[in-house]
């Protein structure tokens, strides 16, 4: 990683990927005197003109290729001047009183990652947390991810009451995720061999066995859009999720339980 002189407090990094419309609410939702870095990942719509012309204060990163989310955040990082990193979906949005407290959390972010209440366009729940992943971990989030995402609003309510303190967590979403650059530097920043999907949990636990401890504060919220990148190829984020699930449990649980994985997706017809 490389060394900045006379760094500022915050830089916001944001990957986007054919979502001008949301990238363009995100951006608003900022103060122009942030240092904030887009990397376009060569998206066809009018993503890249749209920062150009609206948003000139803004370091644009125009990549001729779709990077994928950790190449493209740690290339960002690398040219971004911040201790404090503050990683953003483009389909996430700040209010003022988040963008005052996430410029107070860098004062205070001694080894520590933090991440943030996430909720719908509707204030509605969104998970965005969980805890170290095994077999009934794993099973049990994939579990109440589908309730939710079929309108489970009652559901949402519940977790949203039972984790309504700042909670230690095993990994927060990189969907809104507040690092000091020490800690990031320290592990060498996002795995760049997941492409797309698991790789905030990987980092995430990977700053908890350097001793980064992970806090989810839901004192704080942001809208989340959830999973519009995802949406304009829907074919290609599916065969990343599952090449990054076989490789997440390959890395954090060994071979033979990529390989279950890997049994497990073949036996439901899913091929990359």
């Amino acid at each position: 990683m490389d060394n900045h002189n006379n760094p500022t407090p915050l830089s916001i990094v944001i990957v986007n990927y054919n979502v001008a419309h949301y990238l363009e609410r995100c951006l608003k939702s900022l103060d122009p005197s942030m240092d904030v870095w887009v990397v376009d990942n060569a998206s066809k719509d009018e993503s890249v003109a749209k920062v150009k012309k609206d948003f000139p204060w803004v370091n644009l990163i125009e990549s001729k290729e779709n990077l994928g989310f950790s190449k493209a955040i740690n290339l960002a990082v690398k040219k971004s001047k911040g201790e404090a990193l503050l990683l953003l979906n483009p389909d996430t949005e700040l209010t003022p009183h988040s963008r005052q407290r996430i410029l107070k959390y860098c004062t205070s972010l001694h080894a520590k990652a933090i991440g943030f209440r996430q909720v719908d366009k509707h204030g509605r729940f969104q998970l965005s947390f969980g805890f170290r992943p095994n077999v009934t971990n794993e099973l049990l989030r994939r579990a109440v991810q589908r309730r939710l995402d079929r309108k489970g609003h009652l559901l949402g309510v519940i977790i949203d009451r039972v984790f309504s303190r700042k909670t230690s967590v095993s990994w927060v979403a990189g969907s809104s995720l507040l690092v000091g650059r020490d800690a990031f530097e320290k592990i060498d920043g996002f795995d760049e061999n997941f492409f797309l999907f698991f790789e905030d949990i990987d980092f995430c636990l990977r700053l908890a066995q350097s001793g980064i401890g992970i806090l989810y504060d839901p004192s704080l919220t942001l809208i989340h859009h959830r999973g519009e990148s995802s949406k304009t190829n829907a074919q290609e984020a599916e065969q990343a999720y599952r090449r990054s699930q076989r490789y997440f449990w390959q890395r954090h649980h060994g071979v033979l339980a990529s390989s279950m994985v890997g049994f497990y997706q073949r036996m439901r017809g899913i091929h990359d």
